[in-house]
């Protein structure tokens, strides 16, 4: 008759009991019953309608801001702080909190029992732990570093095209100036103020949205370098904004993260430290992989009565041997079909931001051809002195093009930040490189 290992295990474990307990009788379990009172089921709702109102709100109960008087200087911001994208992507790495949580684990005491047949103690720590926790805390402090670069260029995006705004809004202010002083000549000029105070208006609205995401942004940023909110002042982006101009080489760049990234180092030294010894390390970095069913790293531990068994009792010893063997042989098939796929997930991945940035890098280019071609309109405009009334609108659409070129370039910068965090490049690898596996190394470890 063959046993489930899980029977197995609570056969063994209920002989050990008997074992122990001797001629004992055991004591007896018996089911208590709370008396807790129970929420009763509500009954059936009868719905009173109230009177039909008119949904849009009366004038005179809202706040009421003039366009045409808003300041649009930005002079009442917090004074800017000046912070760089390798300060940010240092300092996020140093805090992330999930990482540091996870290496407070080797602080935590151990229990040594000293055993008579032991010449020394046995090392309460086991060596698969001490190599694994670090590559999982490598992972964690690489993807926080990644997380506020992403950040730290959305806030660059949101920072710098508020200050197009800016000056847009001065330009149509000129403007202003310029159709007054035309209707004071009794010159009629082909735009009336009312329309510059609507243009205003809208400017001053995307402004404000500008501001706001900034801000929101910054706090974000905050967080994660571990600035405190109190803090006087805004972080504002700084540093050289260019983009690089290198072809990346797709499969070397998949080469480079399946050697570096720190969770794929994690398995595969979790794969060749497998040992019935080692299960409950493997078990609880199956337990972390993310994607992995909760179900999957369950397995049977063996309980302290169990080991206090195997130094006194040589079956016991020998059938709980046989299941912890069964389950490394499961444990290692596992292990190696999440390599295949962990190593699958990560080339592919790189793969698609390979492709995002050549996509992005066409994008800026585009961009950039469409400013320069407004700039060039813009600047003849203001050589022939042609006024005011023709060069602000050629301004505002030039600058327009400028507020796409930044989009584009810090969309480009974003996705450079997660191509490195895919490759692993935020955080220096904890130990030398693990052999690969599966289809993306073209060699194959040992089932």
């Amino acid at each position: 008759m063959t046993h489930h290992p899980r029977n197995l295990w609570q056969i063994v474990f209920g002989l050990a009991l008997l074992w122990l307990a001797g001629c004992k009788p055991l004591p007896v379990v018996r089911l208590y019953q709370p008396n807790l009172p129970s929420s009763p089921v509500p009954a059936p709702v009868e719905l009173q309608p109230a009177g039909l109102t008119n949904l849009e709100p009366a004038y005179d109960t809202l706040p009421l801001f003039d366009p045409a008087t808003a300041d649009a200087t930005g002079a009442t911001r917090a004074a800017a702080i000046g912070v760089t994208q390798q300060t940010c992507a240092n300092l996020a790495a140093e805090r992330a909190p999930l990482a540091a949580a996870l290496e407070r684990e080797n602080d935590v005491p151990a229990a040594i029992v000293d055993s008579p047949h032991q010449a020394r103690p046995s090392d309460p720590s086991s060596p698969l732990a001490r190599e694994l926790r670090p590559l999982i805390v490598a992972d964690l402090r690489n993807k926080a570093a990644a997380d506020a670069v992403v950040s730290f260029y959305q806030l660059a995006d949101a920072e710098a095209r508020a200050e197009i705004v800016r000056k847009s809004i001065t330009s149509l202010d000129a403007l202003r100036v310029a159709v007054k002083d035309a209707l004071a000549k009794g010159v009629k000029p082909p735009i009336d103020d009312d329309e510059i105070t609507r243009q205003r208006a809208g400017f001053i609205s995307v402004l404000g949205q500008a501001e706001l995401g900034a801000k929101l942004l910054e706090t974000d940023l905050r967080r994660r370098i571990g600035v405190p909110g109190k803090t006087p002042g805004r972080l504002l982006p700084a540093g050289d904004m260019g983009m690089l101009l290198e072809a990346v080489d797709v499969e070397a760049a998949v080469k480079i993260g399946l050697e570096r990234r720190h969770d794929l180092l994690a398995l595969r030294t979790a794969y060749y430290g497998l040992t019935p010894e080692t299960l409950p390390e493997v078990r609880e970095l199956l337990s972390r992989t993310p994607g992995v069913p909760l179900g999957l790293a369950a397995g049977p531990r063996i309980p302290f009565t169990g080991r206090i068994i195997e130094r006194k009792q040589a079956q016991v010893f020998a059938q709980l041997d046989a299941v912890a063997a069964a389950e490394v042989e499961v444990r290692r098939a596992q292990l190696f079909t999440l390599i295949e796929e962990k190593e699958r997930a990560v080339a592919d991945e790189i793969r698609a931001q390979v492709a995002t940035l050549q996509e992005q890098a066409k994008q800026v280019g585009l961009a950039r051809w469409r400013a320069e071609k407004l700039l060039a309109k813009l600047a003849t405009v203001k050589k022939d002195k042609q006024g005011v009334l023709v060069e602000v609108p050629a301004e505002l659409e030039a600058n327009r093009a400028r507020a796409d070129v930044i989009a584009a370039v810090m969309g480009w910068h974003q996705t450079r930040a997660r191509l490195s965090s895919a490759q692993g490049l935020f955080v220096t690898p904890a130990m030398p490189p693990v052999p690969r596996t599966g289809s993306e190394s073209g060699s194959c470890l040992p089932k």
